[in-house]
């Protein structure tokens, strides 16, 4: 399944992460970005579906709680 139909599938909250991703592929665009999420993103298939296009595009997650 292709990126953009992974990423279509997401909710709300993990749309942000997911647009965040588009932003920072441009490489006019450098730096690190954060956000406070629900815990939806660590429910049913969104992890899988959020998470791997992350780290596939080389992010890193820092802190998580």
């Amino acid at each position: 399944m292709g990126e953009s139909k992974v990423l279509s599938r997401l909710d709300y909250v993990t749309g942000w992460h997911a647009k965040a991703i588009t932003l920072f592929q441009d490489v006019r665009y450098r730096g690190q970005w954060a956000f406070v999420t629900t815990n939806s993103i660590t429910q049913g298939d969104q992890p899988a579906r959020l998470f791997a296009p992350i780290f596939d595009a080389g992010w890193h997650i820092k802190f998580a709680h």
